[in-house]
């Protein structure tokens, strides 16, 4: 039994410290417990953003409009800083549709990204997708740049801790994509190589078949830019239940990106009084 009494109460003493502004969704599978804070507050999500992303290009494969096995060549023009790895590698690499959108997710490379928004056809087709799927208000802006004009316009991804969770609530329940495809994306989620917010304290378990320590599987999506965190999964626990989850702070007034990031221990903090209220800590 979760005591949601419990998490409420010392969730709001935790976000009462923390210097920023903050959200959270978190919601069983099942769908008997839901807790939240401003759910409906719109704030900059960073690569959370590319959740959708995501998901939008693999319906367009379930749909027959894309391949997977499809090969994408990589341009100089796609080539765009922060996180990833393809930034620095030669143009002219090729790579499938699924490997691209693999780095997009666990590395969240941004080139990769820029990539798939090409194949997509730009935000616009993104949008459709989110609409569709209880994502109405968030958002996913443009594609990734360092041009500063396009930057002062305004954040690449916004969302709602409300719409995220319930994002990630229909795809978990199979209402956004086919199995064979949500699996396709569980697994890319699966691989996340950033697990140090919200799961930071979490036991988790490795997602590899000959693993066996740990009592719980996490697939995210994180996102951080300075004075911004963002983070968004799914939880499998060993005793069969699943849960998904969304946490943003903007406006941290630790800009830094150490592991103990004022954001990054309040993210790990809310993940611990989960883990806590659900009586298994």
């Amino acid at each position: 039994m979760f005591d949601k009494a419990l998490f409420e109460r010392e969730a709001a003493r935790l976000i009462g410290a923390f210097s920023g502004t903050a959200a959270y969704s978190i919601r069983s599978l099942d769908g008997r417990v839901r807790v939240e804070y401003q759910p409906e507050l719109l704030l900059e999500s960073a690569s959370v953003g590319k959740t959708f992303i995501l998901g939008a290009v693999l319906e367009a494969c379930a749909l027959g409009r894309e391949r997977l096995d499809r090969m994408l060549t990589l341009k100089e023009s796609d080539i765009t800083g922060g996180s990833g790895t393809l930034c620095h590698l030669t143009p002219g690499l090729t790579l499938s549709v699924h490997d691209t959108a693999m780095l997009m997710v666990i590395t969240s490379d941004n080139t990769a990204t820029n990539m798939i928004l090409d194949l997509l056809g730009g935000a616009e087709a993104v949008k459709t997708h989110m609409v569709k799927n209880g994502a109405a208000v968030s958002r996913v802006n443009r594609k990734i740049t360092g041009d500063p004009a396009v930057i002062a316009r305004g954040p690449f991804s916004q969302a709602t801790a409300g719409e995220l969770s319930e994002y990630l609530f229909r795809m978990e329940s199979g209402q956004v994509l086919p199995d064979k495809y949500r699996a396709v994306f569980d697994d890319m989620f699966l691989r996340q190589q950033y697990k140090n917010f919200f799961p930071r304290r979490l036991p988790l378990a490795d997602f590899s078949a000959d693993e066996t320590n740990g009592r719980i599987l996490c697939g995210c999506k994180t996102g951080f830019t300075s004075g911004t965190r963002a983070d968004a999964g799914f939880l499998r626990l060993d005793t069969g239940a699943e849960w998904v989850y969304a946490v943003l702070s903007n406006g941290c007034a630790d800009p830094g990106f150490s592991p103990d990031n004022e954001a990054n221990v309040l993210f790990a903090g809310l993940g611990s009084l989960w883990l806590r209220a659900l009586g298994t800590a």
